[in-house]
């Protein structure tokens, strides 16, 4: 079918977006083609936005005067940095709050307040690192970057035994941990299934109706 009409689309899957803007020039079952080069081909399964106009002015009048929820690219650069700042912040809030729980911990002979402030609070920084991923990054898993969290922690102690100034690595191996966990785990929303379908409306101009399907 013919759809002399233009358009903008944005498409992808999870954090890869792109858009194409052209006219439409054929719509099937299951994908729609803009005429971007030599012809781009979009499955609508893909879509993520869809906004319809006369032409390429209309298209950038309407986004001016009218409000349409956009659909942004999220910088993965940013998101990185974001969630070192955010999960080292946590895993210090955490650490300072757990070093105050472990001097009040124990009260035998054997009782050593700095070993048990050490010990809590290299504790809270374990559980403080991924909860502070997770507040910053809506899409982390907390108990998956927990996980993390606790084998880089775990996996770090024998290098005490080892050389005793080698104890930063208790906490650089749970952050990495905890952050590898949680980009390898996040939950991305799914994409919403789109059906379009094009109707003549008056004075020849057509009309776009979208039935999303979640």
């Amino acid at each position: 079918m013919q759809c002399p009409v233009y358009a903008e689309v944005i498409y992808g899957t999870g954090e890869k977006l792109s858009t194409a803007r052209g006219y439409i020039q054929a719509v099937d079952a299951e994908s729609l083609i803009i005429s971007q080069g030599l012809g781009k081909r979009i499955a609508f399964e893909l879509i993520r936005q869809l906004i319809l106009a006369e032409s390429s002015f209309e298209m950038d009048r309407l986004k001016k005067t009218t409000y349409i929820p956009l659909v942004k690219k999220e910088s993965k650069s940013k998101r990185i940095v974001g969630k070192l700042f955010s999960g080292v912040l946590g895993g210090g809030l955490f650490a300072l709050a757990g070093s105050a729980v472990g001097i009040n911990v124990g009260e035998d002979e054997t009782y050593d307040p700095f070993v048990n402030s050490l010990i809590g609070g290299w504790v809270g920084y374990l559980v403080g690192v991924p909860a502070g991923l997770s507040v910053f990054d809506p899409h982390d898993q907390f108990k998956y970057s927990l996980v993390g969290s606790l084998i880089g922690g775990a996996t770090s102690l024998p290098l005490l035994y080892i050389e005793e100034d080698l104890w930063p690595a208790l906490f650089i191996a749970s952050f990495v941990g905890a952050a590898i966990m949680s980009e390898f785990s996040r939950e991305l929303p799914e994409n919403r299934r789109v059906s379009i379908g094009l109707l003549p409306g008056p004075k020849g101009r057509l009309s776009a109706i979208a039935t999303l399907r979640f």
